[in-house]
């Protein structure tokens, strides 16, 4: 807006052509009033004119300061971490020079105008400030929490991973606490003490860990005693007691081996001697005491916080049973069992004293009563030493045990014997069986090479079997089966193409004994043995029924399709089992034969089921061989011409087993020509 400019000059009113004339002393009054007003009025249309510049000026002021705080890719309010270092002095900085860019860009008319923008700017500045101090200081703390913790984790990981190696340990122990007392500097001793304490708990924690899970149960021991009061205590008691029950464990299984070694599978006397007063009995006091005062004669020393320990050490020494691997643990459980008191007057040889060395009013520390000299044995970073009975404040004794003291511990040792016993019965029963798959491939290739005499096939079963009667027992059988039928005329063979009664029950007893229904379908198709085509069919009947799991080799399989495939989830689920079935009925008739037709147990059983839909199975379902209901007829026309097996390929077409031992793969087409056109492999092979 343009102001007038005033002019002093009085001009004269001329009215209807007259000219008047005032007294000169009114006029110069009235002159003064008018000049006054004209002030007045030019004052405040000037501050009207700079409220709306001062509100225009803030607004730009707000504009920019805002860009410079909150500007997406520049803005101080969005730096990160270290990149907020020295911002509130930047900020300082930049506003000042907006403030004054602003100021000069709007001319202010009144002082009463540059006041009010400096006032408003100002106050807005102390805000922004504020805000941008406290925004610097988070992102500071935030980088050396990172910081921090980074190094903490380095600590944690390396110690983790050197977990063995106890001065790699120690070592990250001592640089996670410097860095812990650097972090907290200032915030008083006892803030420093507590995120201290947390710093070793964490890597304390992973070390352990990390020891548990490689089975190294010595070094967890070692590190649960060794900085157990910086953790926590609910997850140290849950260590403690999971290293103790591995340390059990442990003990019980080596302690079965060694009855196993003493009794074999005699599970009576086993059992008697396990339950009988001599054994884990209460041990030898004399040898526990004796055992730490050697130590401490040599000068003998594990370090700092090894106390339990080496009472541990001392008690296995002695025959007993170790307590628990953290010492407030262990007089806890021990109070429990009702196997403590503080009756100073009942404290014999050997028994187990429990101090408060750390002044919380709970156990401590341990060691071994020597009532030789009223003295107690215990170990820690003066090594093994004797200490009086006093030198701590007592918390209690406990009566050491035996280690198979309690009814359920020997309960416990008999099942981890049994456990054993059935180990060593597997094993064996696997070797047995390959032994038996070996000799069987042997006696047939013999029996491919034209052997006849039974005595060849016994004297190679004696070779076999060595010293052992049961398998020499299977071999045998198996040899005077193979013997049977290479003997063709022995009694097998119908002879003059008449039918052999006794057939059925002859191949009956072959597959008991382990005959191959591949060996029994080249026996039955042997020209030598003129098998007439009654015989023939009846062989193709037991197979069948053995296939089957019917007639003689019946099964209740009542359920077993349920649990053996329960967690199979392929679409082909019925397929699958056919082939566990045939695959089960192969070892059921072959545990029959070893156990003189005794089944064996439906766990078992389901055991084996399993086992072999793990390990993927390559058997053939009875009933769907050849895709059709005419099995007995593709059967024999296969047979015929020299076909021993089938199976289908993955890949497509099938995958014949030949009397040469040969295997090849045709496809379904030319299969289908050997089965329906009666063509020999090669033929159906070369018509493509």
């Amino acid at each position: 807006m343009k102001l007038a400019t005033y002019n002093p000059q009085v001009k004269l009113n001329n009215i209807n052509g007259e000219v008047k004339a005032y007294d000169t002393g009114q006029a110069g009054a009235m002159q003064a009033r008018s000049l006054q007003g004209l002030a007045g009025a030019i004052n405040f249309a000037g501050e009207q004119i700079d409220s709306v510049n001062v509100q225009a000026a803030s607004n730009e002021y707000t504009k920019r300061l805002n860009d410079l705080l909150y500007n997406q890719e520049t803005g101080l309010m969005n730096t990160k971490m270290q990149g907020a270092d020295g911002i509130t002095a930047k900020f300082e900085e930049e506003e000042r020079k907006i403030r004054q860019e602003v100021g000069s860009q709007y001319k202010f008319l009144s002082a009463k105008g540059s006041f009010v923008f400096n006032r408003m700017t100002e106050n807005s500045a102390m805000q922004r400030h504020e805000l941008v101090r406290r925004h610097q200081t988070q992102q500071y703390n935030a980088y050396r929490d990172v910081t921090f913790n980074n190094a903490l984790e380095l600590n944690v990981q390396t110690a983790a991973d050197n977990y063995t190696m106890q001065d790699v340990v120690d070592q990250n122990m001592r640089e996670a606490i410097a860095t812990t007392r650097m972090r907290y500097a200032g915030q008083g001793e006892e803030v420093i003490k507590a995120e201290e304490k947390k710093a070793i708990a964490n890597i304390a924690t992973q070390v352990i860990n990390r020891a548990y899970a490689q089975g190294d149960i010595d070094k967890a021991e070692s590190y649960i005693e060794l900085y157990g009061r910086s953790m926590d205590p609910a997850t140290l008691t849950g260590y403690a007691k999971n290293v103790y029950a591995s340390r059990m464990s442990t003990m019980q299984e080596v302690t079965a081996k060694s009855i196993f070694a003493q009794f074999g599978d005699n599970m009576e006397a086993a059992y008697n001697y396990i339950n009988s007063e001599e054994f884990g009995g209460n041990g030898s006091a004399e040898s526990s005491v004796s055992w730490f005062k050697g130590m401490s004669d040599r000068g003998e020393g594990w370090g700092r916080n090894t106390c339990t320990k080496g009472v541990n050490a001392a008690l296995m020494a002695g025959g007993y049973k170790p307590i628990n691997t953290w010492a407030p643990t262990a007089w806890e459980e021990q109070k429990a069992a009702g196997r403590t008191f503080t009756d100073r007057s009942k404290l014999r040889n050997g028994d187990i004293v429990y101090w408060d060395s750390a002044g919380d009013n709970d156990a401590s520390h341990v060691g071994i009563y020597d009532a030789k000299t009223g003295m107690v044995y215990q170990s820690g970073t003066s090594g093994f030493a004797p200490i009086k009975l006093d030198a701590y404040k007592l918390i209690g004794f406990s009566r050491p045990q035996g280690k198979a003291a309690t009814p359920e511990d020997r309960k416990r040792l008999f099942a981890a014997y049994t456990q054993e016993v059935n180990l060593r019965k597997r094993f064996e029963a696997e070797r047995d069986k390959q032994a038996l798959e070996d000799t069987e491939y042997e006696f047939f290739q013999m029996y491919k090479n034209g052997v006849t005499d039974p005595e060849v096939y016994r004297t190679a079963a004696m070779q076999k079997a060595g010293d052992d009667p049961k398998l020499f027992k299977k071999m045998i059988g198996m040899a005077n089966g193979y013997a049977k039928v290479a003997g063709g005329a022995s009694g097998t063979r119908s002879g003059n193409g008449k039918t052999d009664p006794l057939l059925e029950d002859k191949l009956t007893g072959m597959l008991l004994n382990g005959v191959s229904r591949t060996a029994v379908l080249a026996f039955m198709d042997n020209p030598e043995n003129d098998f007439t085509a009654g015989d023939k069919a009846k062989a193709l009947d037991v197979l069948a029924k053995y296939d089957k799991g019917k007639g003689q080799f019946e099964y209740d399989w009542d359920g077993m399709e349920k649990v053996v495939m329960a967690d199979y989830k392929a679409k082909d689920k019925d397929f699958a089992w056919g082939n566990v079935r045939t695959k089960l009925i192969y070892d059921i008739n072959a545990y029959r034969s070893q156990h003189g037709g005794q089944d064996p147990d439906r766990a078992t059983v389901a055991q084996w089921g399993r086992e072999a839909l793990a390990e993927g199975i390559s058997y053939s379902v009875p009933g769907k061989l050849f895709g059709n209901d005419n099995r007995k007829t593709n059967l024999a026309t296969a047979a015929a011409h020299g076909i021993m097996d089938v199976v289908d390929n993955p890949m497509g077409g099938k995958n014949l087993t030949l009397r040469d031992g040969r295997t090849i793969t045709v496809t379904d087409a030319q299969f289908a020509r050997i089965i329906n056109d009666n063509m020999t492999v090669e033929q159906a092979i070369n018509a493509g």
